[in-house]
């Protein structure tokens, strides 16, 4: 969530979301290569949207109302996915959205999110 939101305050929306996301609506319900979106501040590529990011978090509500750079139980039965998908509304594309997700379901719009250097 800290390299996705990089310093950002508030969410993306409307056309704003679509210069660096896939999402529902410009996605035509499909993934799509890398590097194709603008980067965030920080000049990260593809942290929202196309494919949501599993994660190590084992999911739990937070305690609380708010929660800066949270991390989730050590253990547990579902995982959090992150960021949104190709297939998903602007709502769920987002940096701090999280779903539960059991490590058992394989699903085409869930995946990783791997860092390389770009030269």
């Amino acid at each position: 969530e800290h390299a996705c939101r990089a310093g950002a305050t508030r969410p993306l929306g409307g056309t704003e979301l679509g210069t660096v996301a896939w999402w529902s609506e410009n996605s035509e319900g499909k993934p799509h290569p890398g590097g194709q979106k603008a980067p965030n501040s920080w000049g990260l590529f593809d942290l929202l949207g196309n494919v949501a990011e599993w994660t190590h978090d084992a999911y739990a509500p937070y305690e609380g109302t708010e929660a800066t750079d949270p991390n989730g139980p050590a253990e547990g039965g579902v995982r959090v996915v992150r960021g949104g998908a190709y297939r998903s509304f602007a709502p769920a594309v987002r940096c701090a959205a999280r779903v539960a997700t059991p490590p058992s379901h394989q699903l085409p719009h869930v995946g990783l999110r791997v860092v390389m250097e770009v030269p």
